[in-house]
């Protein structure tokens, strides 16, 4: 890949995802580490690329966005009192239940996104796709954070890799492109990952 290519959304999702896990780290240190990892998954990219400009604007656009007060309320905590604003189908509400169940078991918080997610998911344990809740939990999160990606970019969301990553067709890497061993990587993350874009391919 030129170094002059045109960035795409994947690639600003990827820089997002690891702004967001070191949100400290400036934007040398993102290059370095996206440049890697697009390498890594494909050696036609150069290591080089994205440039450091790039990754400038993309995260001036994120911390632009970071200053401005939080009032997405799909970030609040869910409960069942918060159906009342943001209804679920019904015959979802005892999986949705299942997984909060679990998440408060394991200190964690499950918002009203992740909800919103398990309820859209849940219908494909049964179908196969998914072994069982805490992989459909999993996925949930991975979707949520996704979600956020894009709207801290201002961009549309588009779950077109996470879809295919979840479907496993048998042309899967033909569909992917250039990003598989990243967007894998998003999906299992290392234990310390919140969430890599928790994305089969990036690192939260």
């Amino acid at each position: 890949m030129a170094k002059g290519a045109i960035i795409t959304d994947e690639v600003e999702v990827l820089i997002a995802s690891i702004h967001k896990k070191h949100p400290k780290w400036k934007a040398p240190e993102v290059r370095n580490t996206v440049g890697s990892m697009l390498h890594a998954s494909n050696s036609k990219i150069s290591p080089d690329w994205p440039s450091l400009s790039t990754v400038q604007k993309v995260m001036a656009r994120l911390r632009k966005k970071e200053k401005e007060p939080t009032t997405d309320p799909e970030e609040k905590q869910f409960c069942l009192a918060t159906l009342n604003q943001y209804p679920i189908p019904p015959e979802t509400l005892a999986t949705v239940l299942a997984v909060w169940k679990s998440t408060i078991e394991l200190d964690g918080e499950f918002t009203i996104r992740q909800a919103k997610w398990v309820s859209r998911l849940s219908g494909l344990i049964a179908a196969g796709f998914l072994k069982d809740t805490k992989e459909l939990s999993s996925q949930a999160i991975y979707y949520s954070n996704l979600e956020l990606y894009h709207m801290m970019l201002d961009a549309d969301l588009d779950t077109t890799i996470l879809d295919i990553l979840l479907m496993k067709p048998n042309n899967m890497n033909e569909k992917i492109k250039s990003f598989p061993s990243i967007f894998e990587k998003f999906k299992n993350p290392e234990p310390d990952d919140e969430m890599p874009l928790d994305y089969d391919v990036m690192v939260d």
